[in-house]
């Protein structure tokens, strides 16, 4: 079972949901203004709201909107760590002490197609000051131009990378320190 992911923020053309039991089509700018429209309709139509009824309007609506972000019920989201931050200010660092060097166009596309079809290639919150550093010192660096993937490419769930740019990050300067990668994962150390 789904539920979307930020339940306060309004999706790109309000909350849409059409009631698989009355075909009822409901619009609002507030999801809890679609539920209660639900609930109000069904019993309007004298059909109690079964237990849960909330969740599985929710579940619906993930299935009947495909570009609304979702999240499995249950599932645990990955937010950035100190340690997260930590391990991009050290490779940060060594990448600007080794030169500020880019891998080549075709090795970062490779990575980047790796990571776009990859289950922890996922959102991640937490600090966008933090995003906004990495674009700031991208953008100083001279970003290398997008990979043939750039759409796709959220952040890594192991590691919290912004995936957008580790691809073009030299293996050597990243610290990896403490994180385990899947084998097909391209920043998995090889022993």
């Amino acid at each position: 079972m789904k539920s979307p992911r930020h339940e306060h923020m309004m999706p790109q053309g309000g909350w849409k949901y059409t009631d698989t039991i009355t075909g009822v089509v409901c619009n609002d700018n507030h999801l809890g203004a679609v539920l209660d429209r639900v609930r109000r309709t069904w019993i309007a139509n004298g059909i109690d709201p079964p237990p849960m009824w909330e969740e599985m309007v929710k579940d619906q609506m993930c299935q009947q909107n495909p570009g609304l972000d979702c999240l499995e019920v249950g599932e645990i989201e990955r937010v950035l760590s100190l340690d997260d931050i930590w391990r991009f200010a050290n490779t940060a660092l060594k990448w600007l002490q080794d030169g500020g060097k880019w891998v080549s166009k075709e090795e970062s596309d490779r990575r980047a197609a790796v990571c776009a079809g990859c289950p922890l290639n996922i959102h991640v919150d937490g600090c966008w000051g933090c995003r906004g550093a990495i674009k700031w010192l991208a953008e100083r660096a001279g970003m290398p131009p997008p990979t043939t993937s750039d759409d796709k490419l959220q952040s890594c769930k192991a590691c919290g990378c912004y995936n957008k740019v580790a691809v073009h990050m030299p293996l050597d300067a990243m610290d990896i320190t403490g994180v385990e990668f899947p084998e097909w994962c391209w920043k998995k150390p090889v022993v």
